[in-house]
């Protein structure tokens, strides 16, 4: 998860009109007919950042739907940003769920059921294979629960999840934590977003191997702990070392190495952690497991 800028790159209301007028294309003059609407559509996405509660969907023939989904996928000259989009937007942080990987595009709104924004430039986001694995649920029945915009959703830029490891060994119980209080009027969402999206990647598994790693061989994932820290406050220094390092690194506070490298702090596993580590004895990067 992570915030985007805003693309300047382009401009989807003369975009869309170009794409309209262009007599060439079997979409005229079918879709001209119906560019007043989809323009007004596309002014009141911005107006409601993107919040798939609000976004009213417009009612368009399948004939100008299955032409706004074809020129996604063939996209003509006037939303070749399109193609940019696809070939540029690479990014270090899928900022729909975290990954460290990109190569897809994503309809926040999912054109299946919001044709008019097919080809909305500010509707797509690169992002990872979750494009594929996440819910088509935009919202819930609760107050606030929806999915989350990485171009207007300014939250997503803080920490918002962690790793949460329990039943502490080599294979611990991993989830996902929201960091936010309950009572944060972003919660909600966050955590809406968190079940759609995030939890139906491989997060889970990933972060247990990142575990199973680091009780191995714990320079693995840290390398400052290839050799045993002096106390369990240097060892809360490595860790929010560690923290600080994944977040620039991915530029993201919410990429699966950051949660990882939070759900160490949590106190009962700083404490697992320094226990192991500090046993008399013990060997510098020596697994951890039996100690």
């Amino acid at each position: 998860m992570n915030k985007l800028t805003l693309p300047t790159f382009f401009n989807d209301q003369a975009a869309i009109q170009a794409l309209a007028n262009n007599h060439l294309l079997k979409s005229y003059p079918a879709l001209l007919t119906h560019l007043e609407a989809i323009q007004a559509a596309y002014a009141q996405y911005v107006a409601v950042g993107g919040d798939a509660r609000a976004v009213i969907p417009v009612a368009l023939p399948e004939p100008v739907k299955a032409f706004l989904r074809g020129h996604y996928a063939s996209p003509p000259k006037a939303i070749d940003y399109i193609d940019k989009i696809r070939l540029d937007g690479e990014v270090k942080t899928c900022p729909m769920c975290g990954s460290m990987s990109g190569g897809t595009l994503d309809h926040v709104l999912p054109k299946t059921d919001f044709a008019a924004f097919a080809v909305f430039g500010l509707n797509l986001v690169p992002a990872c294979k979750c494009n594929g694995l996440r819910s088509t649920t935009l919202t819930g029945p609760g107050a606030g629960q929806r999915i989350l915009h990485p171009y207007f959703d300014a939250i997503l830029a803080d920490r918002l999840l962690a790793a949460r490891f329990d039943d502490l060994g080599p294979v611990p119980r991993v989830s996902i934590r929201v960091l936010l209080d309950p009572a944060h009027p972003a919660f909600p969402g966050v955590q809406f977003h968190v079940e759609n999206v995030v939890a139906r990647t491989h997060v889970r598994a990933w972060l247990r191997d990142q575990w199973i790693k680091l009780v191995r061989k714990p320079s693995l994932m840290i390398r400052d702990l290839r050799t045993n820290p002096a106390s369990r406050e240097a060892l809360v220094a490595i860790l929010e070392e560690e923290l600080a390092t994944q977040d620039e690194t991915y530029e993201s506070k919410n990429s699966w190495y950051s949660m990882f490298a939070a759900g160490l702090l949590d106190t009962d596993v700083t404490d697992w952690l320094h226990l192991r580590l500090s046993q008399p004895g013990r060997a510098d990067n020596a697994e951890l497991v039996g100690v």
